[in-house]
């Protein structure tokens, strides 16, 4: 038998263990929760929350990709169907009322589908209901993807034609 002083070691049988280490899902969801009942000419943010464990202080290099649709819809339009991110055919949010048209299910009047977005990385998107249809519920939906993973989650945005009477109770 060899030693380390004579540099001759005999080894007889060695082993190797390839690891592949997996991160922990993440998830997100909507700060508002999953309704919330607007006025006509609101602006509304909606914000997505991340949560990954693995990374909880890291929210660098998500992309997120925002549907919009008509709630009544819903069960009739498929996702698979809309081309895919990097396609121009995206439904540009309007500035004004000459750019909606007619009412073809989605939330300017232009069918639903993947929204025209000006930063794929941010967790919010902005929205002025004065360009969306009164008195109709919309589902607003993002898929978050990062390293291969993703989670998907919706809130749903009623649009109301006058004020509407919040009584908060402490």
């Amino acid at each position: 038998m060899g030693t380390a002083e004579s540099g001759n070691l005999n080894l007889a049988n060695s082993k190797s263990l390839d690891l592949q280490v997996l991160g922990t899902d993440f998830t997100a969801k909507f700060q508002s929760g999953s309704y919330k009942q607007v006025r006509i000419s609101d602006q509304v943010s909606s914000i997505v929350e991340v949560k990954n464990p693995d990374q909880p202080d890291d929210l660098s290099g998500y992309f997120f990709t925002w549907f919009c649709y008509q709630y009544e819809v819903e069960s009739g339009w498929a996702k698979d169907n809309v081309k895919l991110p990097s396609d121009a055919d995206r439904i540009a949010i309007p500035s004004d009322d000459s750019r909606m048209g007619d009412n073809l299910g989605g939330c300017f009047n232009t069918g639903p589908g993947m929204l025209l977005v000006s930063d794929d990385y941010s967790n919010t998107l902005v929205l002025n209901t004065s360009f969306l249809l009164v008195n109709q519920t919309f589902v607003i939906e993002v898929i978050v993807n990062k390293n291969g993973n993703s989670a998907t989650t919706k809130t749903m945005i009623a649009v109301e034609s006058v004020p509407f009477v919040e009584v908060d109770m402490q």
